[in-house]
């Protein structure tokens, strides 16, 4: 994306590495987005600058040239208001920021961009700042024989769990609230339901977070596993419930019902785990694709007569 703000205009551009399998995947990504350029199929799918022909992909050589071109444009085509005289000049160069997520990724699949990313502005003799976000630390990151620079940077201290189960529940809140605005609520997502999912997110975490404590990986994995998991609390309550009907009295389990509930389940966190993390599907397809069956066990749900009999078994008062 691109944004201008300040006295002078500052381009920013979000990067993710695992998509830029090629150096010159990365360098056409980088180029489009600072300029603000999508390729089209009416166009043939060409990357800026368009139809003049010229390639900035060949070569980190190339790709300098590119940014002092993107540089020169838009320092010539931004106008900017003096304060002082109320009018308008030209700026002669533009800032941009490269921002790159996961740089570790980067690391593993494009290792000789490292160095000239780090010295960046000092190559192509523009306003360019590269900003690495990476959970790994920069002496992991960096190349050997000092090639690159030491950067500043940040070390910031991962969440604690209470404060990703905190994360969690506040999703479930927000998520809750939005349905609620939006005029079509969900049982799944009934408020009375809240303190029921802070205890599933303390039982995620504690499956999940022994492979990754990234909190939007276990926000992911949680949001898929959690319609399934709710259904048999939700398919146990008086009244209409098809609708979403937040005035209903939701009845919670007790203790041994939650128990049979997570031990009926616990397996599938593992599995969510083991396809969602690696992204070998989406959460949408998987809890679709794993959801609660009742004829298969616990709780043993039957329709009609049977409710009570299974308002029994998951231990609702």
């Amino acid at each position: 994306m691109a944004t201008f703000s300040g006295t002078y205009p500052l381009n920013t551009f979000d990067v993710w590495p695992f998509a830029c399998f090629h150096a010159r995947v990365f360098y056409d990504t980088v180029l489009n987005a600072l300029a603000g350029w999508e390729p089209s199929w009416e166009s043939g799918c060409q990357t800026w600058p368009g139809d003049d022909g010229v390639k900035y992909n060949d070569g980190i050589d190339s790709f300098l040239h590119g940014l002092r071109r993107l540089s020169a444009e838009h320092g010539t085509n931004l106008p900017i208001r003096d304060k002082g005289k109320g009018k308008t000049s030209l700026i002669e160069e533009p800032s941009m920021v490269i921002f790159i997520e996961r740089a570790e990724r980067l690391c593993e699949n494009l290792p000789e961009l490292i160095v000239p990313l780090s010295r960046l502005a000092e190559l192509a003799r523009v306003r360019v700042n590269v900003i690495l976000l990476s959970s790994m630390r920069w002496a992991d990151l960096r190349p050997p024989l000092g090639a690159a620079p030491d950067p500043y940077f940040l070390d910031v201290e991962p969440l604690t769990k209470p404060d990703i189960i905190q994360r969690l529940v506040s999703a479930f809140r927000e998520t809750s609230e939005a349905l609620a605005s939006s005029g079509e609520p969900s049982m799944t997502y009934h408020p009375g339901l809240l303190s029921f999912y802070e205890h599933y997110a303390e039982m995620i975490y504690g499956t999940v977070s022994l492979y990754t404590n990234d909190p939007i990986e276990l926000q992911y994995i949680a949001a898929a596993r959690w319609p399934g998991f709710v259904k048999p609390v939700v398919w146990q309550q008086d009244g209409d419930h098809s609708n979403g009907d937040h005035e209903l009295d939701i009845q919670l389990p007790n203790t041994d019902g939650r128990l049979r509930l997570f031990k009926y389940f616990s397996s599938s966190f593992t599995r969510a785990l083991e396809a969602l993390y690696p992204r070998l599907t989406n959460a949408a397809d998987w809890a679709s694709e794993n959801d609660y069956d009742p004829t298969e066990g616990l709780p043993e749900i039957q329709p009609g007569g049977e409710r009570q009999k299974a308002r029994t078994v998951l231990g609702i008062d």
